[in-house]
C-alpha cells in the first residue's frame, strides 16, 4: 500500500497514522506528544499541549495546519486503540512504541533529547512571493546561510505548484484558506511562502525560535523533506469522536470533549428561522366603534397594536355572539370566534385586556351584586319548599300526598352564576358553567398558559377537549353523562375563546398534530406582532384616546345590557335569530371563498395550510356578523361594506398563519427537534439512542419519528454521532450521540 503525504491528506477521508509517510519533525512532534499524556485522554488539552511541545520539536516555518491534521489523527487513534481504564497511560506508551518501530525511529524513547530540535536552529525570513529580488533567492539556502548538498538535486529544480494562503474567517475565527490561484515556477521551490502572523488565531501561530543561539548545528542540519513536498494549508474541521465497543470505553457526559477547540469551528445552525415581519394590521376594517378604541388601546398601553386589535375585536365578540347567527346562502353559523395572541413577556397583554374587557368586568360586578342576593333568596325558599314536602310527606292518603306535591311544585332553581369569562375550564365544567350560568359567556385569559398546559391540556384530555372547543366552536348542542352529576345537555350556547400567551406555550399548541388533524388550530385566529418594548418612550396621550375608549365602553356596556333572546320558559337556553348577508354581500363572499378555494391546489398559495384555508371564508362571515351587530343589534342583514371587512380581516389572519409557519414557530418537527435537545442536555449531552426510544420524549419514542429527528439535529449540526458506540451508564451502546 502507498503512503500517503502529510499533504496529501483528504480532509474527508483521512487515513490511519500508521499509512502516513510521517516526516522526521512531525514524527518527534508526534511521540514526544504521545510521552507524556495523562492518564485518561478526556484530561489532555491537545492545543495548549501543542503550543507547549512545538518549539521542542518543530522548527518554526513548521506548517501549523499539519501539526493540526496531526493532532486530530493522533487523537483518534488513541481513542481506537487504548481503553481508558487505570492502565491507560502504559497502553499509550506500548502505542507510542509500536509508531517508533513503525516509522524506524532512530532516537531512545527514554530520552527526551532524541525528540528536540535543535536548540539554535533559526529560520530566515519567509520568501515573499511578490518580490522579484526575494524570488530569486535561492530557495533551498539553509537557514544559517550555508547551502546543503542536497539542495542540488535535480528534484528540487522541478516546476512545482505554489499554493498561496489567504485568511478565511470560520465561526468568527480566521484560518488559513487554499487560494485556487497558482503559478507553475520553473525556478527552484521556495521554502514556505510568506504569511502572516497575525492572521492566525493565537493558538496556531508559528513559535518563533531565539536567533542567539549557536549556529554550528543549525548548518550541520539536513533539509527538511517535508517543505520539498508541496504545501496546502488545510481547512480544519471537526474531528469523529471514535470508540471500539469492543473496548468498552466510556464517556463522562458531564466533560467536555477533548476536541473542543473544535466546536468553535462547526456552523451550527438554528433550529428555527427568525420571524418575518408582520404586515400591518387592518384598523381601519374594525369599523367606528372598535377601530379608533383598538388605536386608543394601542395608545395607551404603547402594546403592539395587533395585539389591541385583538383585545378589543374579542370583547366586541363576546358581547354580541348571543344576538344573531350568520346565514349565508350555504349555511348557517355562529357569530362566535376562537383567537389567539402571542406575545413575550413584558409586552402587556394585562394591560391591553385591562382595557378591552373593563365593560365585561364591570358588567360581571354587578351580575355578582344580583347574583348574592338572589342566592339568599333562593336558599330561604329552598328551605321552606324542603319543610313543606317534608309535611306533605307525612300524610297518610297516597291520592292527597300526590296531589299536594303536585301544587308545591320542583324545588325552586339556583340563581345563573355571574361569570361571563373562565379562564381555564375543563369540558366538564364549561358543560356544567352552561346549564347553570350564563349562555354566552367567554373563555378569556391574558395567561393563556393556564389553559393551553392545564389540566384540560393534559396527555389524558387533550383530545377529548379539543373535540369539546371544536364543537362550541360550531355552535352544536353538547351532551355530558355523568353518574355523579347526572346527564347534561345544553341545546343552545354561545362562547369566544381569546388566550394570550408567550411564544413558547403557543408553538407547543400550535405544533400539536393532534389539534390539527381534529381541526382545532384551523379555528383560530393567530397574530404575533413585532415586540414593542424599548419603543415604548414617555409621552401624552393623543387628544382623542380617552374619548374613543369611553364611546367603545359605552356601546359594550349597552350591549352587555341588553337581554339575549332565550327559548320561551327558559332562564338559559339561547334563540338567536337570523342575520342574512344581503345580495351584494353575498357576491363579495362567494368572491373570497373561491379566491381562497385555488389557492388550495396543489400548487396554490395556501395548499399547506388547507386547514386554515378552509375555514377562512366562515371566518370572514362570523367577523362580519360581529362587525355589524356591535353598530346595530337589530341590523337586518350583513352589508357589503361589512362583508369586505371581515374578508380583510380573514385574509389577514390566513396570511399571518402562513408567515408564523414559514418562519417555522409551528413546524413540529422542528418543535420536536427541540424538545429532544432540551432532554439530551439535561441529561449531560450524551445519549444512547435506546434512551431515546425508552424515556426520551413521548412523540418521539417510535423508532421512525426518533430516526427523522436526530436527522434534523444532525443536519442543523446541533449532534453528532459518536463513531464505535460508547458505555453509558455501564451499558454498551453501539448509537451515541452528543450535543455538540
Amino acid at each position: 500500500m502507498a503512503l500517503v503525504p502529510l499533504n496529501k491528506i483528504r480532509e474527508d477521508d483521512p487515513p490511519e497514522i500508521e499509512d502516513l509517510s510521517l516526516p522526521e519533525h512531525y514524527l518527534k512532534y508526534l511521540l514526544f506528544f504521545m510521552d507524556d499524556i495523562p492518564d485518561e485522554l478526556s484530561n489532555v488539552p491537545f492545543h495548549k499541549r501543542s503550543q507547549q511541545i512545538i518549539p521542542k520539536t518543530l522548527p518554526p516555518d513548521h506548517d501549523h495546519a499539519l501539526v493540526q491534521q496531526i493532532n486530530r489523527m493522533l487523537q483518534r487513534d488513541l481513542e481506537e486503540t487504548c481503553d481508558q481504564g487505570p492502565d491507560f497511560h502504559d497502553q499509550v506508551k506500548a502505542r507510542q512504541r509500536e509508531l517508533a518501530d513503525h516509522f524506524n525511529f532512530k532516537g531512545d524513547l527514554n530520552d527526551p533529547k532524541s525528540f528536540l530540535i535543535a536548540d539554535n536552529a533559526v529560520s530566515k525570513p519567509p520568501v515573499n512571493l511578490t518580490s522579484d529580488d526575494e524570488a530569486s533567492q535561492d530557495p533551498h539556502q539553509h537557514p544559517s546561510g550555508a547551502t546543503p548538498a542536497a539542495s542540488t538535486n535535480p528534484e528540487h529544480r522541478e516546476p512545482r505548484r505554489i499554493v498561496r494562503p489567504r485568511p478565511r474567517t470560520i465561526a468568527g475565527k480566521e484560518h488559513m484558506e487554499q487560494d485556487e490561484s497558482s503559478v507553475d515556477q520553473p525556478t527552484p521551490e521556495p521554502s514556505a511562502p510568506a504569511v502572516n502572523e497575525s492572521q492566525f488565531p493565537p493558538a496556531h501561530r508559528r513559535v518563533s525560535v531565539s536567533a542567539n543561539k549557536g549556529a554550528d548545528e543549525a548548518t550541520s542540519k539536513p533539509p527538511r523533506k517535508d517543505l520539498e513536498e508541496t504545501t496546502e494549508v488545510l481547512h480544519t474541521r471537526h474531528p469523529k469522536k471514535t470508540v471500539k465497543p469492543s473496548e468498552k470505553a466510556k464517556v463522562n457526559p458531564k466533560q467536555s470533549n477533548n476536541d473542543s477547540q473544535w466546536d468553535d469551528m462547526i456552523d451550527k445552525l438554528p433550529l428555527r428561522r427568525p420571524v418575518v415581519p408582520s404586515a400591518p394590521y387592518p384598523v381601519d376594517a374594525l369599523g367606528p366603534i372598535l377601530g379608533p378604541a383598538a388605536l386608543a388601546a394601542h395608545d395607551k398601553s404603547q402594546a403592539p397594536l395587533p395585539l389591541c386589535s385583538q383585545s378589543v375585536f374579542a370583547a366586541g365578540t363576546l358581547c354580541t355572539q348571543g344576538f344573531a347567527d350568520v346565514v349565508t346562502p350555504y349555511y348557517r353559523c355562529p357569530a362566535s370566534g376562537f383567537y389567539l395572541s402571542i406575545g413575550g413577556s413584558g409586552e402587556r397583554k394585562t394591560a391591553v385586556e385591562a382595557i378591552a374587557n373593563q365593560p365585561i368586568r364591570e358588567r360581571e360586578t354587578n351580575l355578582r351584586a344580583r347574583y348574592r342576593e338572589e342566592l339568599t333568596q333562593y336558599q330561604i325558599d329552598l328551605e321552606i319548599h324542603k319543610l313543606d314536602k317534608r309535611e306533605i310527606m307525612k300524610m297518610d292518603d297516597h291520592n292527597q300526598r300526590l296531589a299536594e306535591l303536585k301544587k308545591l311544585g320542583p324545588e325552586p332553581e339556583p340563581p345563573l352564576r355571574p361569570n361571563l369569562t373562565l379562564e381555564d375550564p375543563t369540558p366538564e365544567g364549561s358543560i356544567r358553567f352552561a346549564k347553570e350560568g350564563q349562555p354566552s359567556f367567554g373563555i378569556f385569559s391574558d395567561e393563556g398558559a393556564r389553559m393551553l398546559e392545564g389540566y384540560g391540556m393534559s396527555r389524558e384530555n387533550a383530545n377529548k377537549t379539543a373535540a369539546f372547543l371544536s364543537q362550541l366552536w360550531a355552535g352544536n348542542p353538547i351532551e355530558l353523562t355523568r353518574a355523579k352529576h347526572g346527564d347534561y345537555q345544553i341545546e343552545c350556547v354561545r362562547v369566544a375563546v381569546h388566550l394570550l400567551t408567550q411564544e413558547s406555550v403557543a408553538i407547543n399548541f400550535l405544533g400539536n398534530e393532534n389539534f390539527e388533524r381534529q381541526g382545532l388550530l384551523s379555528r383560530f385566529n393567530v397574530v404575533y406582532p413585532e415586540s414593542t418594548v424599548g419603543t415604548r418612550m414617555t409621552r401624552d396621550l393623543a387628544a382623542n384616546t380617552e374619548a374613543n375608549i369611553a364611546k367603545y365602553h359605552q356601546r359594550l356596556k349597552a350591549i352587555l345590557e341588553t337581554p339575549l333572546p332565550l327559548v320561551e320558559g327558559t332562564r338559559n337556553v339561547l334563540k338567536p335569530r337570523e342575520l342574512p348577508l344581503s345580495p351584494e354581500a353575498v357576491d363579495v363572499f362567494v368572491a373570497y371563498h373561491d379566491e381562497i378555494e385555488a389557492g388550495l391546489a396543489e400548487d396554490g398559495k395556501y395548499a399547506s395550510h388547507r386547514g386554515f384555508g378552509n375555514k377562512s371564508p366562515e371566518n370572514a362571515v362570523r367577523m362580519a356578523g360581529v362587525l355589524t351587530l356591535v353598530e346595530d343589534l337589530n341590523a337586518p342583514s350583513i352589508s357589503a361594506e361589512k362583508m369586505a371587512a371581515g374578508v380583510t380581516l380573514a385574509r389577514y389572519y390566513l396570511n399571518e398563519v402562513v408567515r408564523i409557519s414559514t418562519s417555522a414557530i409551528i413546524d413540529r418537527d422542528l418543535i420536536l427537534a427541540e424538545k429532544l435537545l432540551d432532554w439530551a442536555n439535561k441529561r449531560g449531552g450524551t445519549f444512547a439512542m435506546v434512551d431515546v426510544y425508552q424515556v426520551g420524549p413521548v412523540p418521539i419514542r417510535k423508532k421512525a419519528a426518533a430516526k427523522a429527528i436526530i436527522a434534523i439535529l444532525l443536519d442543523h449540526n446541533q449532534i453528532r454521532q459518536i463513531r464505535g458506540g460508547a458505555e453509558i451508564d455501564g451499558q454498551l451502546r453501539r448509537e451515541v450521540y452528543e450535543v455538540v
